[in-house]
């Protein structure tokens, strides 16, 4: 057990450097990418930091937060440059808007330097560009195969069954984020975890923080809004 355990790291190991001599770059080590999509009508639920309560209706009702790299930010490198995204600037204002902020290239800009910086260099990421393209295509797939399946319907929901749900699409658990306002638990964000190597869906290591009966799902957004 032991003998194979060394092996499989040595592999590991030797496959990073191997990659890391190829492309020339250096690689950041962290565990897994988390996509964080986030519900505009939670984070906006008597939030008087939100800046389009007005305006959710014209978005999906779940949106792009962010692709972050585990355990890294603010890696430095490359710079956010808007002009490299060209063609994908219709898709990221309905996909990936800001609800706090008035202008949602800050959000990417911010997102990119944060989050983006770590990322470069790890397989299909290697730029700005990559790191938008992935994160709008890893989106795509979560919608396509969870979002538009189950539906979350608007108000008191049971946190276990929402899990659930999630799960038998997904085939692995996600890490459900909540608001407290008041005495509800708000839903307002869903992160997927994915292997760093080839964003293979994976478990997310941390657990939901929306406690473990129910929980508030704001409406407002754009539907359809299903039945759980």
């Amino acid at each position: 057990m032991l003998a194979r355990m060394m092996s499989a790291k040595f592999r590991a190991l030797f496959c990073l450097s191997s990659f890391v001599a190829a492309s020339g770059q250096s690689v950041r080590v962290f565990s897994h990418y988390t996509l964080a999509v986030q519900h505009g009508a939670g984070i906006c639920y008597e939030n008087p930091k939100c800046v389009r309560s007005s305006a959710l209706p014209q978005y999906p009702e779940w949106t792009i937060h962010g692709l972050w790299p585990s355990n890294l930010a603010f890696c430095g490198g490359s710079k956010f440059d808007l002009r490299e995204l060209g063609g994908m600037l219709p898709t990221l204002r309905e996909s990936w808007p800001s609800f706090t902020e008035t202008g949602d290239s800050a959000f990417w800009r911010y997102q990119f330097t944060k989050h983006g910086t770590c990322a470069i260099g790890s397989p299909r990421i290697s730029g700005v560009q990559t790191y938008f393209e992935r994160s709008l295509a890893l989106y795509e797939d979560f919608s396509q195969k969870v979002l538009r399946k189950i539906g979350i319907r608007a108000g008191i929901v049971d946190v276990s069954e929402v899990e659930g749900l999630i799960r038998s699409r997904l085939g692995k658990s996600v890490q459900m984020r909540c608001r407290i306002v008041g005495s509800h638990y708000v839903l307002s964000e869903i992160k997927i975890c994915y292997s760093r190597w080839n964003f293979e869906v994976i478990d997310c290591p941390r657990k939901s923080n929306c406690g473990r009966q129910s929980i508030f799902v704001a409406h407002g957004s754009r539907g359809p809004v299903g039945m759980v």
